[in-house]
């Protein structure tokens, strides 16, 4: 996602971490984040080559810009909540009503966290794409949306797919 669409997220916390006796602990800590850093750069390796893998074979998976409706629902999934520090969200929650389509975070515990209203789209702006995917994505259901962009929503489960696809219309 490009960056001029990424939200403010919260800044960090202001102020020394280690102040009074935790300074002896700064040592440990500097090992520590000196230990994780090779870590992290083979996950975030591991990840873009993954992703690099797996586009061919994926085929389309969304058109119309990231201006368009198709780009603001991409958005504000990968945006998250304004509450979270990352802009690597990929899961969220989808809510038909007879009215509209609510997109919804997925909290990580749902009896502690609410969930935040990411998008919302009233119920005449979007319809199930009639375009067909890949047979292989059992997955996958598209959702069409009135200024003719289209995005590619992917289940967890393949079994949900089908009542998506249905409830997109």
């Amino acid at each position: 996602m490009p960056k001029r669409y990424r939200v403010a997220k919260p800044q960090a916390r202001r102020g020394p971490i280690f102040s009074g006796w935790r300074r002896l602990l700064l040592p440990i800590a500097f090992l520590g984040w000196l230990g994780s850093v090779p870590g992290d750069l083979l996950e975030r390796a591991a990840e873009n080559i993954a992703r690099g893998v797996r586009r061919p074979f994926r085929g389309r998976v969304w058109q119309g810009g990231w201006d368009s409706d198709a780009g603001r629902l991409a958005i504000a999934v990968r945006n998250g909540p304004t509450d979270r520090t990352s802009h690597d969200h990929d899961d969220a929650v989808l809510a038909f009503t007879r009215h509209r389509l609510l997109v919804l975070s997925r909290p990580a515990s749902p009896e502690r966290e609410r969930a935040h209203l990411l998008v919302e789209f009233p119920r005449t702006a979007f319809a199930r794409h009639r375009a067909p995917h890949p047979a292989r994505h059992r997955k996958r259901a598209d959702i069409a949306f009135a200024d003719g962009s289209w995005l590619a929503l992917k289940a967890k489960r393949s079994d949900h797919a089908g009542p998506l696809a249905d409830l997109l219309g």
